[in-house]
């Protein structure tokens, strides 16, 4: 059976990172439950590459829904998609 902590979106950080700091403000923004997990600078290489099956050497990366989306750009799109509202984006293409 999966824990709460499990079935909630958990973003893989580092806490320094501004790019971590975009996921979050993302995350938080858009009041999506989410865990964090820490990594440390130096170690988080190899744990990107477990994480992401060898496609994303950096961090962030979250986990929702059973998949696994690195990069911050990334992760807002996901997060757009799954969570329309709050937008982070404007509707107006041409305002993008």
């Amino acid at each position: 059976m999966a824990t709460q902590t499990e079935q909630r979106p958990t973003l893989w950080q580092i806490d320094i990172s501004h790019y971590s700091e975009k996921a979050r403000w993302a995350l938080e923004y858009k009041g999506i439950d989410h865990h964090r997990r820490s990594i440390l600078p130096g170690s988080h290489i190899p744990i990107a590459l477990v994480l992401t099956r060898g496609a994303q050497p950096t961090l962030p990366v979250l986990r929702i829904d059973g998949e696994t989306v690195g990069d911050s750009t990334a992760i807002i799109a996901a997060l757009e998609a799954r969570y329309p509202e709050p937008p982070l984006y404007p509707n107006d293409p041409e305002d993008r």
